[in-house]
């Protein structure tokens, strides 16, 4: 399976989940973030594409993206294949297998933000996934999904 076909759909997803950062006013944007489901980068590739309003880090005011999926190869698609991210200076990431079916590996209140774009749709027990989602997420932290369907 040649997952690059579908890029073109899984990045204007992205883009249009991200572009409601903007419309959610927080003073200090959402420093950090959290991509479930990441694949190889569509999120964090849409953050970069411009700064935040007050101009530091990305959309949203998105300085760090943790990426997160369990597919390791989705994950380092691109890490391997050298492509570098337009505007990357922005946003940091840092990359992490890690199963969303389980329990997620961070600290209660660790993000300001949590993402996903076109991957829920994978996970079996949606109820458990939003619980874990409430728990690392600060007390006023922003959830923000798109699913197929």
């Amino acid at each position: 399976l040649n997952t690059t076909e579908y890029d073109y759909f899984r990045d204007e997803i992205s883009r249009r989940l991200v572009d409601r950062l903007d419309d959610i006013r927080r003073e200090s944007g959402f420093p950090l973030a959290l991509d479930i489901g990441s694949g190889s980068g569509h999120i964090h590739r849409a953050i970069c594409e411009e700064e935040s309003f007050e101009g530091i880090g990305g959309i949203g005011g998105v300085r760090k993206l943790v990426q997160m999926d369990f597919c390791e190869a989705s994950l380092l698609r691109d890490v391997n294949a050298k492509r570098d991210v337009p505007g990357g200076e922005r946003c940091d990431t840092y990359r992490l297998t890690a199963n969303e079916e389980e329990e997620l590996p961070f600290p209660d209140g660790t993000f300001d933000l949590v993402m996903s774009s076109v991957a829920l749709h994978q996970v079996n027990d949606l109820p458990k996934l939003f619980k874990e989602v409430k728990r690392v997420l600060k007390d006023d932290g922003c959830f923000l999904f798109a699913m197929v369907g």
